[in-house]
């Protein structure tokens, strides 16, 4: 027992320091303890609370000096850390913002959601674009297209219709890059925007003048056919959409034009639709028709294009 005592002794001692480095890089901290009683040094020294340390090197070093050092264990950094990150990733933003005004690849990524989403609707009712492109030129059709989706929420005109935001949204865009108007894409999403606030608004206002008045089926039919219309050019605008960005810049030019006459046909075809939807009321209600007109169809698009093209 007192063998096994004495050996545990003479064992190291597992809680005792070592130093690391060697004896000739050795220093010794000390506290000079005067600063402490004398008032003068404390008073002297920077910052209230401050410690003298000095820095002893080891006595083989003879180039060794002696450094006094003011440690202030309250110095604090007022660099405002979080505003100049936030600025960092601001001006990062920007510059990325920067990149895509002369680029349309940020395009490619929208038109390929479309495509998916394209595809969606397309699985979901596989018949849906011949029953759309058939009622834009059959009135009967398009009454009984209207007669079936009445009363019921279509998971497949909702993407199609989001499908025209984004489509008609990049047509838009690609029409002001023609003309040199301004571009990235923040414009490009407030092109967006403003084509599903416009048209919401335009079948709002449909449903108020039929309320109102108490035309609701002719009102009714009428924003169905504005539907099926945007329905029809949101399909055709996606391939056009990508000759325009990424094909060549001549063909490009060619189909801006095609695009603007299909465009301008299809809303003659929309107006003449309604002119027949609401042939017999064309005497009795023709301050309301003008009320219409003027509200949902001339303003807006009047202010539409001061705001994209004059601004």
């Amino acid at each position: 027992m007192f063998t096994s005592l004495a050996y545990t002794q003479t064992g190291s001692n597992p809680f005792e320091i070592k130093f690391r480095l060697g004896k000739e890089d050795k220093t010794i901290i000390k506290v000079n303890t005067q600063s402490f009683s004398n008032p003068d040094s404390i008073a002297g020294s920077s910052g209230v609370g401050g410690v003298v340390a000095k820095a002893i090197s080891s006595p083989n070093d003879s180039t060794s000096k002696i450094k006094n050092t003011v440690l202030n264990p309250f110095d604090v950094d007022h660099i405002p850390l979080k505003k100049s990150l936030l600025k960092t990733n601001k001006e990062n933003l920007n510059k990325q913002l920067e990149t895509t005004k002369n680029s349309n690849s940020f395009l490619f990524w929208f038109l390929l959601i479309a495509a998916a989403l394209l595809a969606i609707a397309l699985n979901i009712r596989l018949q849906i674009i011949s029953l759309i492109t058939k009622s834009i030129f059959n009135e009967n059709l398009l009454k009984l297209f209207h007669r079936e989706e009445s009363g019921k929420n279509s998971l497949g005109l909702g993407l199609l219709y989001i499908i025209f935001a984004l489509n008609g949204g990049a047509f838009i865009y690609l029409l002001l890059k023609h003309f040199g108007g301004p571009q990235g894409i923040l414009i490009y999403l407030s092109l967006i925007g403003l084509i599903a606030v416009f048209f919401l608004l335009k079948h709002l206002g449909l449903w108020l003048i039929g309320d109102i008045f108490i035309v609701q089926k002719q009102t009714s039919l009428y924003s169905f056919a504005i539907m099926n219309n945007n329905l029809f050019l949101g399909i055709i605008l996606l391939p056009i959409n990508l000759i325009i960005a990424f094909g060549p810049t001549l063909l490009g030019i060619y189909f801006i034009y095609i695009t603007i006459g299909v465009v301008l046909l299809l809303l003659s075809f929309q107006y003449i639709r309604g002119l027949f939807i609401v042939s017999e009321y064309l005497i009795d209600g023709l301050f309301q028709i003008i009320v219409y007109l003027c509200a949902f169809e001339l303003i807006p698009v009047i202010v539409l294009v001061k705001t994209l093209f004059i601004s």
